[in-house]
Parts: C-alpha cells; sequence; structure tokens
C-alpha cells in the first residue's frame, strides 16, 4: 500500500464548496443538448447547480465548471443544464451530476460481470467487476469497470442493458434485454456480440452477481478516477499499468491504492 501527503491548505478552501454529494462525478463533463446559456447562469457550487437543474422542468442533468478548470477562465463558475441522457467526457475542474441523487437504492454497490461461456473469448475486456457510478434520470446507476474504461448502462431508447465504453450509445459488445431496475436482477439471457460472425449470441453462463463484503474505507475516504484524467496531477499511484488519482484536489493530500480479493481498492482524502 502507498500513501502521500502534502499540505495545501489555501488550495483546500476553494475547493471545498465542490465536494457536496456522493452522486456527483468529478473532472467530468456530460455532453448533452443544453437547455440553457451556462455563461449567464453563474454559480459559486456544484449543489447550487444541481438546486437549479430541480427548479427546471426541462433539466435531467447538469455540468458546473470549477475553478480548478483552465482551458478558459471565462467558463468558470458557470452552470450548464442538460435535458437528455449524457456522454461522459473526462474534463478537470467541471462537476456534474444527476437532477435528483438517488440514495435510498438498494440496488448493489458493487456487481461482478462474469462468465463461463464464449463471451470471455469475444469480449474479455469488458467483464470483471463494477461500482456505481451516477444515479440518472430513469432511476438506474450507471456502473463503472473496476480497473478499466468500460461502463454498464441502461439504453432507455432500446430498453436493454448494455455494457460500452460510452454511457449512453448503443455501441457496447455485451447487453441484456431485459429491463430490471438493478442489473443483478436481470433474468433474460445476457447475449455478447461475436466479432467472428458479426452477430449477437446468448451467452448462458454469463451473469451479473452481487458482491458484498467489501473492504471498509478509511474514515473520511473519498473517491478516486483513474486513466489518462490523473496524468497533469501531482498526486497519484500507478497499479497493474493504470494510474490513480483522487477524484477532486489530485494535486494535494492522500492516495492509498492496493489489491483486496483480486481487486484493486483505491481511497484518499484530504
Amino acid at each position: 500500500m502507498f500513501k502521500v501527503w502534502i499540505q495545501l491548505s489555501s488550495i483546500f478552501v476553494v475547493l471545498a464548496t465542490v465536494r457536496c454529494d456522493s452522486c456527483f462525478v468529478f473532472d467530468t463533463d456530460f455532453a448533452s443538448s443544453n437547455v440553457n446559456d451556462g455563461l449567464s447562469t453563474m454559480v459559486n457550487s456544484a449543489g447550487e447547480c444541481q438546486s437549479l437543474c430541480q427548479s427546471s422542468s426541462a433539466c435531467n442533468y447538469w455540468s458546473w465548471v470549477g475553478p480548478e478548470y483552465t482551458v478558459n477562465y471565462n467558463y468558470v463558475r458557470s452552470c450548464w443544464l442538460k435535458s437528455d441522457a449524457p456522454e461522459l467526457v473526462p474534463s478537470k475542474g467541471v462537476v456534474s451530476g444527476p437532477k435528483i441523487c438517488d440514495s435510498a437504492s438498494e440496488c448493489c454497490e458493487e456487481i461482478l460481470l462474469d462468465t463461463s461461456g464464449m463471451g470471455d473469448f469475444y469480449q474479455g475486456q469488458r467483464l470483471g467487476y463494477y461500482k456505481k457510478y451516477l444515479d440518472t434520470a430513469s432511476g438506474r446507476f450507471v456502473y463503472q469497470q473496476v480497473g478499466g474504461d468500460q461502463f454498464m448502462y441502461y439504453l432507455e431508447s432500446q430498453g436493454i442493458w448494455m455494457v460500452g465504453e460510452t454511457v449512453g450509445q448503443d455501441l457496447g459488445g455485451i447487453l441484456n434485454r431485459g429491463d430490471s431496475q438493478c442489473p443483478e436482477d436481470l433474468t433474460p439471457e445476457w447475449e455478447y456480440w461475436s466479432t467472428g460472425f458479426e452477430e449477437w449470441d446468448n451467452d448462458w453462463g454469463m451473469a451479473a452477481t452481487c458482491q458484498n463484503g467489501g473492504p471498509t474505507q478509511p474514515p473520511n475516504a473519498e473517491s478516486c478516477s483513474y486513466g489518462t484524467i490523473c496524468e497533469s496531477c501531482a498526486i497519484t499511484h500507478e497499479q497493474d499499468g493504470i494510474l490513480y488519482c483522487c477524484s477532486v484536489g489530485c494535486d494535494y493530500g492522500w492516495i492509498d491504492v492496493g489489491m483486496q480479493n483480486g481487486n484493486v481498492v483505491c481511497s484518499c482524502g484530504h
């Protein structure tokens, strides 16, 4: 396990207002149809931006540009209200989220998508552990692959669960035609895209199962991000070739990364 401390209290004061709710997604822009001009809607926190979304009947998601955004300082504090299911785009300093955080959901926090069938041969990179990532307007969560670049999400337009790289797109390699609120409750067979035959095939051995008894996080631990979004951060840790960092305030504080029961476990704090 690896831990690093750096104290920059002045920066912490600036960023403290951004850390509001567990359903907020840090350093991520929601690319979808805007229902307002964010440059004319300036607010001081992500929580205020969510409140504006809740007051608009046309808004289902939102993105707020925080003080760490350096591409164009004119956008800092702007609040963008979104109508459609978003595409998740890495963007340092941007905080996004749904209209309402569903803290009462009974779906599993972590699930394992695994198979003893041919899905492993054709779509093995999409299998593995997935954790809750984002609550959506449909009441179903988006799940993010632990240590990977895949997402599990519900496509309302198709009425199916999909596993792929881009949330909201019908471009994945694994699907389930059920419409359960939770992926672990899906009863139809999972299907994988056969790259050899260019068709969807049933995988009788594939299942999404709830994973309980996960590792206990340290008190006040915060969530981690991983991948290219961490390359510009001062505090990082590499595990199995993947770079990990804190989801917010990644230039100071501590990060703790290790393995438990075959899974990467990451936590950080300030």
